[in-house]
């Protein structure tokens, strides 16, 4: 029985051959065969390959005689937790008697150590820095800001934490932190190296579509390989000019909880390209400057972290990632190995992907009448 590994562009040993055959998962799927192998089909009152690609993917099942089952252990982790409980959902992995690392925790962390949490914690500034920082904001209370044992800037993480804690840790912890970093692979890298065998990393990242990323190109796995490729501890121009260039709000929120932007609610509100230009080209400032280099929507998540797993750079794979929520999505990422993405899985993540993009947004055209006359106008101005 050939599997599913056999069939597309991965050959033993993790080689990419991109030349390779990537026959569809449909060449090989039988749904008279499918339909007698799963009586549940017939009860969904779905036709077979509806239900092969909505359920049966995800759960595992073979597609027909000439494919073997992924299984539940091995098979892709695609978006679909609604989670209620962000804090429940973040800190599942992380009971009392674990040993957590939390980057970032600043004035909201989500294992205090006042509530007796086994936590070291990593930020760019000692205590008192971050309270200086943060103590001219009202709504926010620097007394909830706690001992920093890590102070990590720009160099790799493993150079802040002692060798003494490496392969110690259950479970780190990052919340909105890593659209921020200029080199993600490298991070995850560093991170697996921290982690305990079977360790999680659980965070949660901005969803583009309910914040001022809204209008920017999703990211791809190329932006993370070039990243990685020229070794990046600091945001390009290109980065810095798309956050400043592209920024937008809804009716002055750069947050916002309706799902959709219209376009007469948006505004621009960060840099006019040629001030841009100016800053991030022309005179660009040695100092570091911050940003939301990275842009995802959660099955775009997804499918970078996979095709970084596939091609050997990190060890991490998804094990859950939720749905949109509330701006954000949540994911937990685990130290395993298993087998590469496949044709199908991409696809169907790409796919999701384009879909989750649609949705945050609308654009209002010339309907009806107004439309059609708008043609005939520009063919008239053609012809002349």
């Amino acid at each position: 029985m050939r599997s599913l590994f056999d069939n597309l562009m991965w050959r033993p040993g993790g080689r990419y051959e991109p030349n390779a055959p990537a026959p569809l998962i449909a060449d090989f799927f039988d749904a008279a065969w499918y339909r007698a192998e799963n009586p549940e089909v017939a009860a969904s009152g779905l036709d077979p390959w509806t239900h092969y690609l909505d359920v049966g993917a995800r759960a595992g099942l073979a597609p027909g005689p000439r494919l073997e089952a992924p299984g539940d252990a091995t098979f892709l982790a695609f978006p679909r937790d609604r989670v209620r409980d962000r804090r429940a959902f973040l800190r599942q992995r992380a009971g009392r008697a674990a040993k957590a690392l939390e980057i970032g925790p600043a004035f909201n962390p989500l294992l205090p150590k006042a509530e007796g949490n086994n936590v070291y914690t990593v930020d760019n500034a000692d205590r008192d820095e971050l309270r200086r920082r943060y103590g001219g904001f009202r709504e926010i209370d620097v007394d909830r800001i706690e001992q920093v044992d890590f102070i990590w800037k720009d160099a790799d993480i493993l150079s802040a934490v002692p060798r003494a804690h490496w392969g110690s840790f259950d479970v780190v912890l990052m919340c909105d932190v890593l659209e921020h970093i200029p080199n993600p692979i490298r991070l995850l890298q560093s991170l697996q190296k921290l982690l305990k065998p079977g360790g999680c990393i659980s965070l949660a990242v901005p969803d583009k579509r309910q914040c001022f990323d809204c209008l920017r190109p999703l990211t791809t796995t190329a932006g993370w390989l070039e990243a990685l490729q020229r070794g990046d501890v600091r945001h390009t121009a290109r980065t810095l000019f798309d956050y400043k260039t592209l920024a937008v709000a809804r009716r002055g929120r750069v947050t916002w909880v309706e799902r959709r932007l219209e376009a007469r609610d948006a505004t621009f509100v960060g840099a006019a390209p040629q001030h841009a230009y100016a800053d991030y080209f022309e005179s660009p400032s040695e100092d570091y400057v911050d940003a939301h280099a990275w842009v995802f929507t959660p099955s775009s998540f997804t499918l970078i972290i996979n095709e970084c797993h596939a091609l050997g750079l990190i060890s991490i794979v998804p094990e859950r990632v939720s749905l949109r929520r509330g701006g954000e999505f949540l994911a937990h990422l685990r130290l395993a190995y298993r087998r590469p993405i496949n044709h199908h899985e991409r696809l169907q993540l790409l796919l999701a992907g384009a879909r989750e993009q649609a949705e945050g947004f609308s654009v209002s055209l010339p309907a009806g009448g107004r439309l059609r006359s708008w043609f005939r106008n520009g063919l008239a101005l053609l012809s002349r």
